[in-house]
């Protein structure tokens, strides 16, 4: 228009006003239709495997007499934006779906949302966005590797190698603690004499020592610098707890700050270590010997996971305890060939784990058992 004045051509100043209605009425269809959609969303699973998929279902729904506007999702995960999908105009009073996959990435938290309604004119010159403030927070579980058993060694654990687990009527009639009746606890439990002393119901808690027992111990204590490494060392931990639950041993979890799972062979409580996992951050500190040194004999077979470059030579010794060491960050002060020593450099787990039950397979089969002698 500037131009047809500066000119004097009557021509662009027509094609400069059309050009300015053509704005205009896009401007004007895409305000006729702000909050003419209400949204829906519904994510599953809340809790996810590393590498795993979450899909998102979006329901649109029309309340208007008119049919809506063509619309683009834009979700956020953590901040950054995830184009979602394009969906086709809504009919007057009518219902679309649409669904949407993400596939997780980074162990830990991650929060989903805030989702973005983009409308844009049929032009393309005009779009608006409306943002659905609901967030949705999804764990996301570490790395879990397939790994080959362990074979029983001499002096393995408190029961001798027996890998079974015993029938509850077969159970010796011995327990290591009481604590407070839960409704579904098995009446035959109840302590009676401590009950009536205290007045309230308690039960016993049975030990099981014909389990296989395994505590795997984690590092925080590692510079959170060497992020791959420690990642590793999570996905190691999590990986050797998953296979002492698969076999039907006992299975904790003890970190350098002294968490502690305690014992543990049921599939909820694993799932509660594995969500615990998922939150833990390097840099934490805590004395990873320290723990050790304060496990009782009743740990069972200890399996310290790493991220440090340089384990204390006292761990890699086995003098407090038979230890088992998986170190996740490549130092050419380690030695390979050491029988305590599982060194993990890369994100494979299996491999080394796997050479490691071979060797020990070889000791044992060259070595009488004690049960033997």
């Amino acid at each position: 228009m500037i131009a047809g004045r500066a000119t004097g051509l009557v021509e662009l100043s027509i094609l400069g006003a059309f050009g300015i209605s053509v704005v205009a009425l896009a401007w004007l269809n895409v305000r006729r239709h702000r909050g003419a959609l209400e949204v829906e969303r519904s994510v599953r699973p809340h809790r996810l495997p590393f590498g795993g998929t979450c899909r998102v279902d979006v329901t649109l729904t029309n309340r208007r007499p008119l049919a809506g506007p063509v619309v683009g999702l834009v979700d956020h995960l953590d901040g950054v934006p995830v184009p979602a999908s394009l969906v086709a105009p809504v009919e007057p009073r009518g219902r679309r779906r649409t669904a949407y996959q993400f596939t997780a990435r980074r162990r830990g938290l991650a929060r989903l949302g805030p989702l973005r309604l983009v409308t844009v004119d049929p032009l393309g010159l005009v779009r608006a966005a409306e943002h659905l403030d609901v967030t949705v927070d999804l764990i996301v579980l570490p790395r879990i590797d397939a790994l080959a058993p362990l074979p029983v060694v001499a002096g393995d654990g408190l029961d001798a190698g027996v890998h079974h687990r015993r029938a509850l009527h077969t159970a010796v009639d011995e327990f290591t603690a009481l604590r407070d009746y839960q409704p579904g606890d098995d009446i035959r439990r109840v302590h009676w004499p401590t009950t009536a002393r205290l007045d309230r119901p308690v039960v016993r808690q049975d030990e099981q020592p014909w389990q296989r027992r395994t505590t795997v111990v984690l590092d925080l204590a590692p510079d959170p610098t060497d992020a791959a490494a420690f990642e590793r060392a999570v996905s190691a931990a999590a990986s050797i707890l998953d296979l002492s639950w698969r076999q039907g041993e006992l299975a904790r979890l003890v970190t350098s700050e002294a968490q502690d799972s305690g014992f543990f062979d049921e599939a909820s409580r694993l799932d509660a270590t594995l969500d615990s996992l998922a939150m833990q951050r390097a840099g934490l500190g805590g004395s990873i010997t320290r723990v050790v040194q304060g496990l009782a004999p009743t740990a069972g077979r200890i399996v310290v996971v790493t991220a440090d470059p340089h384990p204390q030579r006292t761990l890699l010794s086995g003098a407090m305890h038979p230890v088992l060491v998986v170190a996740t960050a490549a130092s050419p002060t380690l030695d390979a060939t050491d029988e305590h020593l599982v060194l993990v450099p890369g994100d494979d787990l299996a491999g080394p784990w796997a050479a490691y039950t071979r060797q020990l397979s070889a000791s044992a089969t060259a070595t009488p058992s004690s049960a033997q002698r």
